[in-house]
């Protein structure tokens, strides 16, 4: 029954199209309702401007979510000092009078997850070593139908303890903030300055030090694996955390090392909310300008470094900040590859595709990467000694005589001046 006509937003950000989808009473093959947004007043367009709703006549896979808390907080990171913690899958399912069965299967063993068919299972930090634990759900319908999702969990040994400072700079003390995660950025509250689920800090700090990702409206970002497991409060890492945490939850990594260098940083960071096999865009502030020869290098602990692969799927794109700020994603702003110079790259990123650090089709892509250019080429050791060669012994003669001649001169050109 969807018609055309105006959606009308008297205060917020949101708004509300309805229309009721009518059975037939056909088996027949999927159907969409395309809903696009031709104009707008009082409001600016984002990157999205088409909603596409399918009518489905089949089983469709149950989707499943994970919420940890701790002190009745949400939490990505858990303190072995600050009492029990509870974690709570929660699924659903569109298709009417499915039932949902929801396995831990695949969990940290050292988290004790219940054996059979369960939602929730709780257990004590102060029983664990410090470091990073996997939790593993997935949600089956009796049709066979199943979503898997994972996130890795870190246990740290005690909670800083937090002031009236204001460490993220954004007008609310640490100690009002506390350490919950109430966005699920992966980043402590009161080290986040940054409410909306497209945006994520490179690096935290006061203002003027941070600069922000930013994905196109209707995706949420997360901060990755290592960067969580380092403490760090923004995407940006380094290469030590990748040697460290590069593993995922499963350890240390040994090619954690590019044989390219580094240019404007690496980004470890998290798309939800993607449609399942389909690409979603995101914008990254590089620390430094892309210089000529420049490539998109993506790390996986499986196969350590290698070349972004461009396809249809996947694209790459550049521009240069305006104002210290990156174009928004969906910005005329940006040309194809990476320019030179230019210090904003827009990566276009398939949701399992191969770009997708976890290589599955799950409504969310995961992405370490950065540009890189090939390594200066060492300079050689000078030959020891004196001799024909020219040693360092040599240079330092040469110097010196230099020295000598242009001494000489000065006391010649005083003593012409006296004269």
């Amino acid at each position: 029954t969807a018609r055309a006509g105006r959606v009308v937003i008297p205060s917020g950000v949101e708004g509300t199209i309805s229309f009721d989808v009518v059975a037939d009473g056909l088996a027949e093959a999927d159907e969409s309702i395309v809903l696009t947004l031709a104009g707008a007043e009082g409001a600016v367009f984002g990157t999205r401007r088409v909603q596409t709703t399918t009518v489905v006549d089949r089983n469709v896979a149950p989707q499943v979510e994970l919420r940890v808390s701790q002190v009745g907080e949400s939490r990505t990171q858990v303190y072995a000092n600050q009492g029990p913690v509870s974690v709570t899958a929660n699924a659903t399912d569109v298709n009417p009078g499915d039932v949902v069965v929801v396995s831990f299967a695949g969990t940290d063993p050292a988290l004790a997850p219940p054996a059979s068919a369960a939602t929730a299972f709780a257990f004590d930090p102060a029983a664990l070593q410090p470091g990073p634990y996997r939790v593993t759900v997935t949600a089956r319908d009796a049709a066979g139908a199943a979503t898997t999702t994972d996130l890795v969990l870190t246990v740290r040994a005690s909670a800083p303890v937090l002031t009236a400072q204001d460490s993220d700079a954004d007008g609310v003390a640490d100690n009002v903030e506390g350490l919950g995660d109430t966005d699920g950025d992966g980043a402590p509250d009161y080290l986040d300055r940054f409410s909306e689920p497209f945006v994520l800090a490179d690096q935290g700090g006061q203002p003027g030090t941070t600069r922000t990702l930013e994905a196109e409206s209707g995706v949420t970002l997360r901060l990755g694996s290592a960067a969580i497991q380092s403490g760090r409060s923004g995407a940006l890492i380094s290469i030590a955390d990748i040697a460290a945490f590069g593993g995922e939850g499963s350890g240390p990594v040994s090619n954690a090392t590019d044989v390219l260098e580094n240019v404007g940083g690496i980004f470890d960071f998290e798309m939800s909310g993607i449609v399942s096999g389909s690409s979603a865009s995101i914008v990254l502030p590089l620390q430094a300008g892309l210089r000529p020869g420049s490539v998109w290098r993506k790390y996986a602990a499986s196969s350590g470094w290698r070349d972004f692969v461009l396809d249809g799927a996947n694209r790459i794109a550049s521009a240069a900040a305006v104002g210290g700020a990156c174009p928004a994603p969906q910005s005329t702003a940006y040309s194809d590859g990476l320019t030179p110079l230019h210090n904003c790259v827009r990566l276009t990123l398939q949701d399992g595709g191969p770009n997708d650090a976890d290589g599955e089709a799950n409504g969310r892509v995961r992405d370490p990467s950065g540009a890189a250019v090939p390594r200066a080429a060492e300079p050689e050791a000078p030959p020891s000694g004196k001799g024909s060669g020219g040693g360092g012994s040599l240079n330092l003669e040469l110097l010196m005589g230099l020295w000598a001649l242009a001494l000489a001169s000065l006391l010649y050109r005083n003593r012409r001046r006296g004269a």
